[in-house]
């Protein structure tokens, strides 16, 4: 299918075409589908999970008006080995602290997010 046709169909589709668009390679499609109404929070939290989610889902999930400010989706995007790190990093301090713990112990992730977490737990803790 053509790109342009993949982000036409990316705004309209149905909750069942939604997973597809979601792992689709280019960002258009990736925007596309994070403005569809019909993306539920549980699908986009499922999509960020995934061990192949796309780079392109991680960039373009953080810059939308629609899903940046979801704490779902946030902690989310802090789980995924794959957000870049200083994605990863800004999203910490949002976290509440039993989130903060499960990223504190994560084994997956990198060093420094869970150290980061580890610290913003126990800044939150000392007060």
């Amino acid at each position: 299918m053509r790109l342009g046709d993949r982000i036409t169909l990316a705004r309209l589709a149905t909750p069942a075409l939604l997973p597809a668009l979601l792992a689709d390679a280019e960002r258009q499609v990736a925007e596309s589908t994070l403005v569809n109404p019909r993306l539920r929070e549980e699908d986009l939290v499922a999509a960020l999970r995934r061990e192949d989610a796309r780079a392109v889902l991680v960039e373009s999930t953080v810059s939308s008006s629609r899903w940046a400010t979801n704490y779902a989706v946030r902690l989310a995007l802090v789980l995924q080995p794959k957000t870049p790190l200083a994605l990863a990093l800004q999203q910490i301090s949002s976290l509440v602290p039993r989130d903060l713990r499960r990223v504190a112990e994560e084994a997956s992730l990198r060093p420094l997010v869970r150290a980061a977490a580890q610290e913003v737990l126990s800044e939150r803790t000392a007060d």
